[in-house]
Parts: structure tokens; sequence; C-alpha cells
């Protein structure tokens, strides 16, 4: 099975207001995993012109719909902060949301969210049971994801999806 890193970037101009930026998405192989890595991070400019560029970034790992065991009809979500710079965040947070494709939109389905935390490393989400009404008809799936960070009193945020699965669930 492969899964695609994919990276993105959310730049703050600290004394210029927002702009926001987009990185290229990168693909990795890695074997048997469920999971779709991501990383967003905060490049904060201070205007003096020889100000050094300093960097914030949290990387997640985002999980497409899965369930517990091989019978189980409940069905979750989740997404894990893996990984921050140095100097990290101050605060960060994480919304992960399962959604169903039904008559040509995305449709959330169950969503779950934490806090703002000043914790940002190691912070992980579950979406609360989607249990699986009958097994006649097969729907796709996938798990949106944004996650927020803030630094110096400047928010950025990004928002990813998982690959899309299918299962026989109403």
């Amino acid at each position: 099975m492969q899964v695609r890193v994919l990276q993105f970037i959310a730049g703050l101009a600290l004394a210029g207001g927002l702009a926001f930026t987009s990185g290229p998405a990168q693909a990795l192989p890695l074997a048997g995993s469920p999971s779709k890595p991501i990383s967003a991070a905060t490049k904060v400019t201070a205007s003096a012109p020889a100000a050094k560029k300093i960097v914030v970034a949290c990387s997640a790992t985002i999980h497409a719909p899965f369930f517990l065991t091989a019978r189980s009809r409940k069905m979750y979500s989740s997404a894990r902060i893996t990984a921050c710079t140095v100097p990290p965040p101050q605060e960060c947070k994480l919304v992960v949301e399962t959604e169903i494709f039904n008559l040509g939109l995305w449709i959330p389905i169950k969503s779950a969210t934490n806090n703002w935390s000043v914790r940002c490393l190691g912070k992980s989400k579950r979406t609360a049971a989607f249990k699986c009404r009958s097994v006649l008809v097969k729907h796709k799936f996938r798990t949106l994801v944004q996650l927020s960070i803030l630094y110096n009193g400047k928010t950025a945020s990004a928002v990813k999806a998982s690959g899309v699965r299918q299962y026989f669930c109403d």
C-alpha cells in the first residue's frame, strides 16, 4: 500500500498581515500503513531587513476512516500531531471529521475537536464512533483534518483530507 505525504505551508508575516502559500505535495511509499502524514508550517518574519526568519511548524498524521476489528460496525477517524519544530507553536488545535460522499457532496457525519492547547506534540483526536446501520450499500468515506497553530498572537491553519475508503456501510 502506498501512502502520500502531503506538505503544506501557511505563512504569517509578523509586520504586514497574513500571507498564505502552499508547498508541493510529495509522495513516499509506506508499506502497510493506513495513515496519511501531513505537515503544516508557519513562517514568521520580523519587519527589520536583517531579521532572521523563524519557521514554526507541526506535522500530523491523518488516518483514513477505519474499523477497530473486522466484524465491527463502528467506524472512526483520527489524527495525531507527531512532530513540532523548535521553537514550537505557542498553541495548537486539531479538528477531525468523518465524512461520507452522498449526492455529489462530502457531508460530515462525526466530528471531534480539542481546545487550544499549549502542548502540541502528541495531541491526538479520534471521532466518536459512527455506527453502520446496514451493510447493503457501499459508500465512500474520508477523514478531514484542520490543524491550526498560534505563534506571537497570529494564527495559521490548513485543512487536508485523507484518501477515500469505500465500505459497505450506511
